[in-house]
């Protein structure tokens, strides 16, 4: 029997917060958090967060630095859509965009 093709998802997030560590959605941080758990526990079997600091440079040349979080996947190709995976993310975080990466892996538990 051919096994099926694991995919490792990664989608880096900013953390739902404005500048001055506001929430910008009515769920506070740690409710987005446990929403996207929930989600990626029963829809993915599991998932592995970090904590990080992101940066990025605008248009206008103006760079932008804020805390941001990793979620990784790993899941038998097919079983999810990547990018809906990550509109769920983008959504509960209250982000423009989010990135995502898609690589496929070979995976084992030793």
């Amino acid at each position: 029997m051919e096994s099926l093709k694991k995919l490792r998802i990664t989608i880096g997030t900013g953390c739902g917060l404005r500048k001055d560590s506001t929430p910008i959605s009515g769920f506070d941080r740690a409710g987005m958090v446990m929403l996207t758990k929930s989600f990626l526990l029963t829809n993915c079997g599991g998932y592995t967060m970090t904590t990080a600091d992101g940066g990025w440079r605008d248009a206008e040349g103006t760079d932008w630095e804020e805390p941001s979080l990793g979620f990784v996947v790993i899941i038998d190709e097919g079983k999810i859509i990547p990018e809906a995976l990550a509109q769920f993310v983008r959504d509960t975080f209250c982000q423009v965009c989010v990135m995502l990466t898609v690589e496929e892996v070979n995976t084992r538990m030793i």
